[in-house]
Parts: C-alpha cells; sequence; structure tokens
C-alpha cells in the first residue's frame, strides 16, 4: 500500500489501484473538520476586532423588496454603537429594477426607521427601458450626538409612473468611522 500526504494538512492519498479504507477517509475528513473549524474561530475573532477596533465598522444586504408609490424600508442596518461626537461615513449602494419605463424613484437614507429623520435622498433618474437594472449610490456624513445604538435604513417609493421598482439582493450599507483605517468587508 503505497499512500501519499497532501502538501498542506497531510490528508491520506491512497493509490489509484487500491480500495477505499473507510478509517483512512474519517481520518481525513477529522482533519478537515478542526482545520474548518479553526478558521472559522479566527474569522469570527477578526470580525470582532475589526468592530472593536475599527469603530463597528457594518455592512448588510438587502433582502429583495418591491415599491409602489408607497415608500418602503428595503434595508435596515444592524443597530451601531457610535462614539458622541465621531463622524462617520454611512453609505448606500441600491441596485433595482423597473416593470415599466417613463418612472423614476426617490431613494432615501433615513434614521431609524420609515418615519426616521431623512439624512440624504436621490431622485433617480427617469427610466428608459423596463427591466433594465439600474444602480445608485448615495454617501451621508453622520456626528453622533450622543454614545448609543443607531440603525440607518433605506427607503424607495416611486414619484411618477406607473409599475413598481424591486430593490435587488445586490444592494448594501455599510456604517464605518472616518479617520480609521478600513478594509472591505465581504
Amino acid at each position: 500500500m503505497a499512500i501519499t500526504q497532501t502538501a498542506n494538512f497531510n490528508l491520506s492519498k491512497p493509490d489509484d489501484a487500491e480500495f477505499a479504507d473507510v478509517d483512512l477517509l474519517n481520518a481525513n475528513w477529522d482533519i478537515v473538520d478542526t482545520e474548518l473549524d479553526r478558521v472559522d474561530d479566527e474569522v469570527n475573532t477578526e470580525v470582532a476586532l475589526r468592530e472593536r477596533f475599527m469603530g463597528g465598522i457594518r455592512r448588510t444586504t438587502a433582502d429583495t423588496a418591491t415599491s409602489g408609490a408607497t415608500e418602503k424600508v428595503f434595508i435596515t442596518a444592524p443597530s451601531i454603537n457610535l462614539t458622541n461626537a465621531k463622524t462617520y461615513r454611512v453609505k448606500l449602494w441600491v441596485r433595482y429594477v423597473s416593470s415599466a419605463t417613463a418612472q423614476h424613484f426617490v431613494i432615501r437614507l433615513r434614521e431609524d426607521n420609515l418615519t426616521g429623520t431623512v439624512m440624504a435622498d436621490l431622485e433617480t433618474r427617469t427610466i428608459d427601458i423596463a427591466g433594465a437594472a439600474y444602480v445608485e449610490y448615495i454617501e451621508f456624513f453622520y456626528t453622533a450626538a450622543a454614545t448609543a445604538g443607531k440603525v440607518f435604513v433605506g427607503t424607495i417609493n416611486r414619484q411618477s409612473g406607473a409599475g413598481t421598482g424591486t430593490v435587488q439582493a445586490q444592494t448594501h450599507l455599510t456604517v464605518e468611522e472616518l479617520g480609521v483605517v478600513t478594509i472591505n468587508t465581504v
């Protein structure tokens, strides 16, 4: 029996002419499981450190949401602990598809909820092609008035025309502390 080992994790590799040995396969799976657990712990530790030392960078991705003439929340950032008098950059990327031509939407970045203070809004261009995807970007600088948890939301509603706009899952919102070196989140 000529067994070779893999270079990185020393997994056993029997010859092509040999039958599978269940004990050998199980030993390989134990090695893989242990290594994946170690990597998962490292990732969770890094995320916790970023949240602690990098101003609590948060990123969230929208669920698909459809809006007509009524304003609707399509993304909510998880509560983030902000520090009094520090400034944060809140960024919102929105990917949406319109169901009809000759309509446009208003996309808003709000504090707290659907009725919260509007921090920034963007009136989209008039839709040229029904079913085409459009991408918009809003950025706002927010200075915390207190040390406390804060929630930001993105909303959308149709301003003119008929039909709906569907916000797609590629939409996301980030909050990051200014003056801190940031690493892109995935």
